[in-house]
C-alpha cells in the first residue's frame, strides 16, 4: 500500500470519530464541522494524488492488496474510538496516566512481534536506534500526552482533526530536510486541508481579531 492511500485512510479518523460520537455518545456535529471534515479529506486526496493514483503494487493479489488497507482502517477505528472513550470515560484521569497505560498495553501486545521480527545477527546503526527512540519519546509519548489533554478540552472530533494537517507537515519537512520536490498538488492540497481544518475546528477569524473588552483585560 502506497503512502497516498495510507494518508487518505489516516485522514478519515476525524470522520470516524464524529460518527462514533454521534451514534454511541449522542454528540452532534454541526454542519460546519461535517463540511470541514469532508473538505479536509478532499484536500488530503489532492495532496497525495500523485502517489495515490500513480499506481501501487501491481503484482499483488486482491487479498494481499486489501489486507494492509484493512489493518490501516482498523487502526483508524481504534484511534477514533480511543478518543471518544478518553473524552467520555477518562475525563478525570491524567493525560500522562492515559498515555502510559495505552503505551504499556500496546507494547505488551506487540512484544511477540518484536521477538519474531527483530533482525537478529544484523548490525543496527546508532542513527537507527536514535530514530526509534525519538519516534517513541517525542512523536508518540509526548504527542499523545498533548493529544489526550486536547481531547478533554475540545472533544474527540475536533482534536482528531489535526490528523488532516499531518501530510502537510510531512511534505514541508521533506522539502526542507530531505530536499524533496514541492509541486502544485502539494500547495493546492495544503490550502484545501487548512480550509477544512478551519471549518472542522469551528474557528472564527472575527473572534480571533476582535479586541478584548476591559473586563477581560482586567482579569489578565
Amino acid at each position: 500500500m502506497n503512502a497516498g492511500v495510507l494518508a487518505v485512510l489516516n485522514a478519515s479518523v476525524p470522520m470516524m470519530s464524529g460518527f462514533i460520537a454521534r451514534v454511541f455518545f449522542k454528540d452532534r456535529l454541526s454542519k460546519k464541522q461535517a463540511l470541514g471534515l469532508v473538505i479536509g479529506v478532499v484536500g488530503v486526496i489532492i495532496l497525495m494524488s500523485e502517489s495515490l493514483f500513480g499506481g501501487g503494487d501491481q503484482g499483488k493479489g486482491l487479498v494481499e492488496g486489501l489486507l494492509p488497507m484493512g489493518y490501516a482502517l482498523f487502526a483508524c477505528v481504534g484511534y477514533a474510538l480511543g478518543a471518544n472513550i478518553t473524552k467520555n470515560y477518562l475525563y478525570d484521569v491524567s493525560p500522562v496516566a492515559i498515555t502510559a497505560g495505552s503505551l504499556i498495553i500496546g507494547s505488551l501486545i506487540m512484544l511477540p512481534v518484536t521477538f519474531t521480527e527483530f533482525p537478529y545477527g544484523k548490525a543496527i546503526s546508532i542513527k537507527a536506534w536514535v530514530s526509534v527512540i525519538c519516534i517513541g519519546v517525542f512523536s508518540t509519548a509526548i504527542a499523545l500526552i498533548f493529544m489526550n489533554q486536547l481531547i478533554k478540552n475540545i472533544g474527540p472530533t475536533r482534536a482528531t482533526s489535526i490528523t488532516l494537517v499531518i501530510p502537510i507537515f510531512a511534505i514541508i519537512l521533506g522539502y526542507l530536510l530531505l530536499g524533496e520536490a514541492l509541486n502544485i498538488q502539494a500547495i493546492i492540497g495544503s490550502i484545501v486541508i487548512l480550509i477544512g481544518t478551519y471549518l472542522s475546528l469551528e474557528l472564527s477569524i472575527k473572534k480571533m481579531l476582535k479586541p478584548k473588552d476591559k473586563a477581560q483585560m482586567n482579569s489578565i
